[in-house]
């Protein structure tokens, strides 16, 4: 898979879960920039993927990102009516 297409992929998954998710090419790797309502987050990985766990493993580092900014609750906390 060629670094562009690998670039489209990740900022489409990274903009399913932030719409404002920006993906740069930093050396050998990728940095995605997700925005939120606590701050932004930048969540790095390997410009090419390794095998085919790559993408899952970058959607749970997207995925703890966003629980980390606010853009998603987290799913061990109560709700905040029964705290």
């Amino acid at each position: 898979m060629s670094v562009q297409k690998r670039k489209r992929e990740l900022l489409q998954l990274a903009r399913a879960i932030c719409p404002k998710a920006t993906i740069e090419h930093s050396g050998h790797h990728l940095q995605i920039t997700i925005f939120g309502p606590n701050g932004s987050r930048k969540v790095f990985c390997a410009s090419t993927a390794g095998d085919h766990r790559d993408t899952k493993n970058v959607k749970r580092d997207i995925l703890a990102a966003a629980r980390a900014i606010g853009l998603i609750a987290n799913q061990n906390e109560p709700p905040a009516s029964q705290r």
